[in-house]
């Protein structure tokens, strides 16, 4: 019996050892689950306070961002707005003008570089009126002959020449974007410059307006029409010069649309008694002189030789016939456009005659040149295109007779001495080989004053080879 409660007290003991055991096990383990536990949870707590700071930080970074987009789209309606301001402030505005077709007011004129002042203050406050805000800049070119005007001014007792360099001094000096250009002489020199320019500031997306005083005749017409087509007319303003109405103009450039306006006192509204400034036709604007003069005189060809027109060029006779051009009377200011038009092109079709009015004949001498004459030929005269336009005020005579044999000597002679004025002083001639003066120097290439600098024949190309 107590054997057997001692083996029932050793298996007793046994087994609460082993329960122990694996209690502790158990206890060890649930430590150990806990442990992982807990480090998951302090690492996933970590993970949330990082995660919500980050994101506390990308809303601060969102905020920034709004705001900054805000700011950048304001500082896009600002320079929107400062755009369209300097569009409207700073667009280019131009004025071009036909000074030998638009003379200026006489009352102007006569007061030389106070008049040309005030002629350029005229100019510019009719084209501010234009525009609802002022532009800054006006740039402004009138395109003249200023030899030929300021001589038929002066002949027309309009002005001094010396008062008409006054004025375009006053004129120039008022703006610095105001200029008056002297084109020289040349058939429709002005009319050229200005079509030019027109195409080239109408162009310009840069332009915002052209106002255009042009020559009252359709020469403008097919430019304008080019400028339609491109879509370029909306910008260009016509101003009237002398003489031409609104609706004379609207009708003779076929542009019913086209804008017209007017600045008082600043051209004259009266003629002159001679039409021709630079060579061309056209009627010139200025007081009516009491008693017109003669212009140049007609020169036929001898007995035998056929004759040619001033037109025509060279013929086969080589003969020039050059017929006086009718002097516009003082009735003429009160004669619509239609009827200039209409007087112009009866002129043109009337055949010239043979006779050579108040001309003081001479004589050539054989032994000298053309160029040693006395007295001295003009030039213009005998080899130009469109003759002479300064008539019996002329320093040089009109009163020889030249046969074909003489035309053709003395026209080589002057291309041999006399340089092209166009091409000296602008760089270009327009009509080139109709040119009677030189185009290139004899010498060529190895003109030994060119290679020091002193050959008169200065222009670019003149030299060439």
């Amino acid at each position: 019996m107590s054997s057997m409660i001692g083996k029932s007290s050793y298996r007793g003991r046994e087994t609460w050892a082993g329960l122990e055991s694996k209690q502790a096990d158990i206890t060890s383990a649930r430590d150990a689950l806990f442990k992982d536990a807990q480090d998951v949870i302090e690492e996933l707590t970590r993970q949330l306070v990082d995660l919500s700071e980050n994101f506390e930080g990308q809303k601060l970074r969102n905020l920034k961002l709004k705001g900054d987009n805000e700011q950048y789209l304001n500082q896009v309606e600002e320079m929107k707005s400062a755009l369209n301001a300097y569009e409207k402030e700073k667009s280019l505005v131009v004025c071009l003008i036909d000074g030998d077709g638009a003379v200026f007011h006489e009352d102007l004129l006569v007061k030389g570089k106070e008049g040309g002042h005030e002629a350029a203050g005229l100019l510019r406050q009719g084209i501010v009126r234009q525009f609802e805000q002022e532009p800054r800049e006006i740039k402004t070119m009138v395109f003249i002959n200023v030899e030929g005007l300021g001589k038929t001014l002066e002949r027309n007792s309009v002005c001094t020449t010396k008062e008409f360099g006054q004025f375009i001094v006053g004129f120039n000096q008022a703006s610095p974007l105001f200029t008056i250009v002297d084109v020289g002489y040349g058939k429709e020199a002005a009319d050229t410059k200005l079509k030019d320019n027109l195409r080239l500031f109408l162009r310009l997306s840069e332009t915002r307006q052209v106002f255009f005083c042009g020559a009252h005749d359709g020469g403008y017409a097919p430019i304008l029409k080019s400028l339609q087509t491109e879509n370029h007319l909306h910008k260009l303003t016509v101003l009237e010069g002398s003489i031409v109405t609104a609706a004379e103009y609207k009708r003779f450039f076929d542009q019913s649309e086209l804008k017209v306006i007017s600045i008082p006192d600043l051209f004259t509204r009266k003629r002159l008694a001679s039409g021709a400034v630079n060579g061309s036709p056209r009627a010139v604007a200025a007081i009516p002189a009491a008693a017109p003069k003669q212009l140049s005189p007609i020169i036929g060809p001898p007995p035998g030789l056929p004759a040619r027109s001033a037109s025509s060029g060279a013929s086969e006779g080589g003969w020039e016939t050059v017929r006086p051009r009718s002097p516009i009377t003082n009735g003429a200011s009160t004669r619509s456009f239609s009827a200039i038009a209409a007087s112009a092109a009866s002129i043109m079709q009337t055949p010239p005659t043979n006779t050579t009015p108040h001309v003081t004949k001479h004589i050539l001498d054989r032994k000298k040149l053309f160029t040693q004459q006395t007295p001295r030929l003009c030039n213009f005269y005998y080899l130009g295109r469109n003759g002479c336009n300064n008539g019996d005020t002329c320093g040089y005579s009109h009163g020889y007779t030249l046969l074909e044999a003489d035309l053709e000597a003395y026209a080589k002679l002057i291309k041999q001495v006399m340089p092209c004025m166009n091409m000296q002083n602008y760089g270009y001639c327009q009509v080139e080989e109709e040119c009677f003066m030189g185009h290139a120097c004899p010498g060529g290439p190895r003109c030994t004053r060119f290679k020091i600098g002193t050959c008169k024949w200065n222009a670019d190309g003149m030299h060439d080879a």
